[in-house]
């Protein structure tokens, strides 16, 4: 009490003046006085070595068509792995870089260790004026989500699946001019595969920015091989996010059907793909793409839709109505259809030596995820990819939850609706039930 009396009688004889304590800016010095600018690194100029990486290990029952129509164990199977991806990241003075991504997976059904190297790259630049890049790396060729018609320079296209492993890059040297936030040149010289200097083959893009509106013109050409032209844009439209690739190949082969010659002494069938020549072939993809925010949280939910069309493609409803019946067994066609024979391991191999996304004309692809789904540590994965000429489908929808020390779990389900003897049944999936846990670090 005497302290507080003492502080009041104090207050009431000398009355505070905040201006004359606060309103002299001499105290405020300008920090570069003491401030040795050459202390400070540019981060260009620093040395940094980082390592990081994940384990997952993952369980799989795929059951096969049959399996629907009479439940046996005989039409199952199973499979157990743990796969390791690891990243090496060194960054040295003048942007100099270099990255390596590798894999270690155990396939424990038939007790097997693989390895894989991804990419390995070194990245150096000419006075930040041109940036150059070589080795084996993934490069950024187009803008569609899923569908890249224009990209002729990676060694895998996007996948489907959320696959264990990444994307294996492509060999080559990349050159990159940028030109402020205007333009930007590109080159790629693809090595992979070349055993002799006639081989290589070359890829260029010139990348313009006009308004809101990013597009390129590219080429890519090999020799003895014809050139493929591109073209290639991204725009948002209405918060929608619009992006479109053509590519137009002056010579491509089309398959147009599938000769079939059946073995009298082993009844064994021998499938040959029939292939014409086409010029002009044009491949084009259109995608939209949004997220919404939903409740107190923005891009809750995120949605991207895609559509592909290939002039090369076949606008037949099934894989039968490609194969060319050898006339003694046409008038017994009936007895055929449906056995194992036009299920046979060599037109599999026939078919997959095609390619997947080149049997048919038309495509649509669509990709959904809903963040915080349920709980804010859960995220909600729905995708369908359908063969529009083909009426089949691959459906993918997954649950993936993860903690606050990047520890993870998923439960993915897919499926494969659709006739039999089209490009997503001809093999005889039926549904693939998936199981992962995962770590990051």
């Amino acid at each position: 009490f005497c302290a507080l009396s003492a502080l009041t009688v104090a207050q009431d004889e000398f009355e505070l003046d905040e201006d004359a304590l606060f309103g002299d800016t001499t105290t405020v010095v300008d920090s570069r006085q003491f401030t040795d600018s050459g202390n400070v690194v540019d981060e260009r100029y620093q040395k940094s070595v980082s390592f990081s990486g994940g384990i997952t290990g993952s369980v799989i029952a795929p059951f096969d068509r049959l399996f629907f129509d009479e439940p046996e164990m005989a039409s199952t199977s199973f499979g157990g792995n743990i796969h390791g991806n690891f990243n090496l990241d060194v960054r040295l003075p003048q942007s100099v870089k270099s990255y390596v991504n590798a894999e270690l997976a155990y396939q424990a059904a038939d007790d097997t260790v693989s390895f894989a190297l991804n990419e390995m790259f070194l990245d150096w630049n000419a006075g930040y004026r041109a940036f150059f890049r070589v080795g084996k790396q993934v490069l950024q060729w187009g803008r569609g989500y899923f569908f890249n018609p224009v990209d002729l320079v990676n060694v895998e296209k996007t996948q489907f699946f959320d696959e264990l492993s990444a994307r294996e890059g492509a060999f080559g040297l990349k050159a990159h001019v940028p030109f402020g936030t205007a333009a930007n040149l590109y080159g790629f010289l693809d090595m992979g595969s070349v055993q002799r200097a006639d081989s290589l083959a070359l890829a260029l893009k010139a990348e313009f920015l006009v308004n809101s509106v990013e597009f390129a013109f590219s080429a890519w050409k090999k020799p003895h091989v014809d050139p493929v032209f591109g073209f290639d844009f991204s725009t948002s439209l209405l918060d929608i996010m619009v992006t479109g690739e053509l590519a137009l190949h002056k010579r491509l082969d089309r398959l147009v059907g599938v000769d079939m010659n059946l073995n009298p002494v082993s009844a064994q069938s021998a499938f040959t793909p029939v292939w014409e020549k086409a010029t002009w072939v044009p491949r084009a993809s259109l995608g939209l793409g949004r997220n919404f925010d939903f409740g107190d949280t923005q891009d809750r939910i995120l949605l991207n839709i895609e559509g592909y069309y290939d002039h090369s493609g076949s606008e037949h409803g099934d894989f039968m109505e490609l194969v060319a019946l050898p006339e003694a067994m046409t008038a017994s066609f009936d007895a055929v259809e449906g056995t194992d024979m036009l299920e046979d391991t060599t037109l599999l191999s026939t078919l997959g030596a095609v390619g997947r996304r080149t049997f048919s004309k038309w495509y649509v692809a669509v990709f959904g995820k809903i963040n915080r789904f349920i709980v804010p540590d859960m995220t909600l994965n729905a995708n369908a990819l359908f063969n529009m000429n083909q009426k089949c489908a691959m459906l993918t929808g997954g649950l993936n939850y993860t903690t606050l020390h990047n520890l993870s779990f998923d439960l993915i389900v897919s499926g494969f609706p659709g006739p039999d003897l089209t490009e997503y049944t001809i093999g005889g999936e039926g549904l693939i039930i998936e199981l992962r846990s995962s770590i990051l670090f």
